[in-house]
């Protein structure tokens, strides 16, 4: 019974760090492989939990009384919890929406999309953390913006002068193209 306990434990905890990209033969390869994501106490708590477990297995006079088992159960309960945190907020820093108007503040940002067992449940805006009235769904193309309108006349006067460079540029390609083909090819 406290045999299947642990290892059931262990196997959980060594798959969710499995999950969040930890490499090695087991828990403590795993978390040591990614101990920068991870906060100090988890990893000495990953740690605890995987001597645990290696004495258990490989040494035969080791056994848990009461408490130390009680203790075993409430720090990989610990672990699991931060572990699946840390997995979740993945998940949802992934399914973040692009960009909205939020109907509250009026304001364009990214909302937060709150989500249960893997169901949308709705959407965030985290500048006024205001609940959306409809869920958003993500934008898969970019907002088309409005053409900018220039007010001054100093910018409508650049972008005509830009204008009429341009074409004075291709009609005087036009005709050095047409005096280089009359010229050296005797053609027009």
């Amino acid at each position: 019974m406290v045999y299947e306990l642990i290892i059931k434990k262990a196997k959980k905890i060594e798959k969710l760090l499995s999950k969040l990209g930890g490499e090695g033969k087991g828990l403590h390869e795993k978390a040591t492989s990614i101990d920068a994501e991870l906060d100090e106490g988890v990893i000495k708590k990953v740690r605890y939990l995987a001597t645990v477990r290696n004495r258990l297995v490989h040494e035969d006079d080791f056994e848990l009384d009461k408490d130390d088992l009680s203790a075993y159960k409430k720090v990989s309960v610990e672990v699991t919890a931060v572990l699946n945190k840390i997995l979740l907020d993945r998940e949802n820093e992934a399914k973040r929406v692009s960009v909205i108007i939020c109907q509250h503040c009026g304001k364009a940002s990214t909302p937060q999309v709150i989500f249960e067992d893997k169901h949308p449940l709705h959407s965030i805006c985290v500048l006024c953390a205001n609940i959306l009235d409809k869920f958003e769904t993500p934008i898969e193309e970019p907002i088309k913006a409005e053409p900018i309108k220039l007010k001054t006349k100093f910018f409508k006067i650049i972008i005509y002068g830009l204008k009429v460079l341009m074409h004075w540029v291709i009609v005087s390609s036009v005709i050095l193209f047409g005096y280089y083909m009359k010229t050296k090819m005797g053609r027009w």
